[in-house]
């Protein structure tokens, strides 16, 4: 086990496709400090085993895909599917921000550039 997500959690790192690291918890906990955060979740989540693993709909959400999507059956199948996928969000904001650029904008690039880069930048 890896990592332990709380309910409340908005942010998750990308999934791993075997399906051993990623857990949420089925409670929250409040705590003053660090410390007694630690010693909280080590009593209350760890030791009681109040947590779970990710559902197909969450993992569909964490990586952007419809909570609907269809996936195979089988968890371990599913799981390697979305761990070994990319972040469809992510992925979408950079392909703008590429393009945002200009970069692909054939009417500011200079006439210096030859026929085969041209293709390519057209593609």
């Amino acid at each position: 086990m890896n990592r332990v997500f709380l309910p409340t959690s908005n942010i998750f790192p990308t999934l791993v496709a075997s399906d051993t690291n990623d857990f949420i918890t089925t409670r929250t906990i409040d705590a003053k400090n660090e410390e007694e955060y630690k010693s909280k979740f080590i009593s209350e989540i760890y030791q009681k085993g109040n947590y779970r693993k990710i559902t197909k709909e969450e993992a569909c959400e964490i990586q952007g895909f419809p909570k609907d999507f269809i996936l195979p059956e089988n968890r371990a199948r599913w799981m390697k599917l979305l761990g070994n996928s990319v972040s469809v969000p992510v992925i979408q904001l950079l392909g703008q921000a590429i393009l945002d650029t200009g970069v692909f904008d054939l009417e500011k690039k200079s006439t210096n550039h030859s026929l085969v880069s041209r293709a390519v930048i057209q593609y």
